[in-house]
């Protein structure tokens, strides 16, 4: 029970802790989300490192485009299509919770795949497709060039390839990248979303790197995906934290004034009592001096009395030549209950 000259305190402490609970549990999940743009953005470029290492990579990124059947293998372009996407598929796969350990904490990157940027003033425009292989005349857009996943698979089981499992083959349009100015940048260094963003696979936060030739020039941008959904994971255990320490604080708070409550009612009741003892004191002085004024009157009355009685005796005797009388009257008290007289 909270004493009501506390309750307006008691609101006004809950409200701050609520602010002050709400603004750290905001900087903790911008802080987080900025250490996944940071992670996001070093995988991508720890990935295109590595791609841009691998042998003849320049030249073998280039000539990839839509006119590429990845099971073609006498396309000569076929030995080096693979084998990037054996080298983005395996950096996919580390980035996978293995089998043995579901509560896996590092991030799950979802995709990874490279992009090349089709302008209207390139010389040579790559061949691009749609989703059904349809070649298309696009001269501003952004191409799948290599997936890690360029083929369909049916993760679920169910006979059913849905757009998630559909696999992206080289050459393929990338509609909802023409607006990313992330991607825009990503031409000129790792970078990552800010914001997440959707398309047909899913939505996602994404971190970007250039991929550049043998001149430093840029050729395409490496992609990695982490899904909304393992981040959302993520910041859900840290919303669950927050709201277990505000009701923790919430509990401590209102334990703290129910004691403070408490201990007011014992002064208020202390100070009652005071009152209370002081106004029998005081009281008490006032019956002190009126007795003491009765004692006063009754002992003014004593002498009275004693003067009175004292002259109901005689003070002279009668006296011969032959017999004297004398006297001496002691009382008991002030007054006493004898009188004589001589004849």
């Amino acid at each position: 029970m909270i004493a009501r000259r506390l309750v307006r305190l008691y609101i006004l402490t809950l409200a701050l802790v609520t602010v002050l609970v709400y603004v750290v549990h905001t900087t903790a999940e911008r802080s987080i989300i900025g250490e996944v743009r940071k992670l996001l953005a070093g995988v991508a470029n720890t990935a295109a490192q590595g791609l841009m290492a691998m042998p003849n990579f320049s030249v073998d990124f280039q000539r990839i485009d839509g006119t590429l059947d990845p099971l073609d293998v006498h396309d000569p372009r076929h030995e080096a299509f693979r084998r990037f996407a054996a080298y983005l598929e395996n950096v996919q796969d580390s980035f996978q919770p293995p089998d043995a350990h579901p509560s896996w904490m590092a991030p799950r990157i979802t995709y990874v795949y490279t992009l090349r940027r089709i302008r209207p003033t390139d010389q040579i425009i790559p061949v691009v497709i749609d989703e059904d292989r349809n070649i298309l005349d696009e001269r501003d857009a952004w191409q799948f060039v290599v997936d890690a996943v360029w083929y369909d698979r049916d993760e679920d089981g169910d006979g059913i390839i849905t757009p998630e499992e559909e696999g992206v083959p080289p050459g393929l349009i990338y509609r909802e990248a023409v607006d990313s100015p992330m991607l825009e940048m990503a031409l000129q260094g790792p970078t990552a979303d800010e914001h997440f963003h959707s398309d047909i696979w899913g939505t996602w936060l994404s971190g970007y790197a250039p991929l550049l030739d043998e001149s430093g020039i840029t050729i395409g941008v490496l992609g990695v995906d982490l899904s909304r959904g393992d981040l959302l994971a993520t910041l859900m255990g840290i919303r669950l934290v927050s709201a277990g320490g505000w009701l923790i604080l919430l509990l401590v708070i209102t334990l703290a004034f129910h004691f403070l409550s408490g201990r007011l009612s014992a002064f208020d009741e202390l100070e009652r009592l005071d009152e209370q003892l002081e106004t029998q004191n005081a009281e008490l002085r006032a019956t002190n001096r009126s007795l003491a004024d009765a004692n006063a009157e009754f002992a003014r009355q004593l002498q009275l009395a004693q003067r009175v009685q004292q002259g109901f005796l005689p003070a002279a005797f009668p006296r011969t030549e032959h017999i004297a009388f004398g006297s001496i009257y002691l009382a008991c008290e002030a007054v006493g209950g004898d009188i004589y007289d001589v004849f």
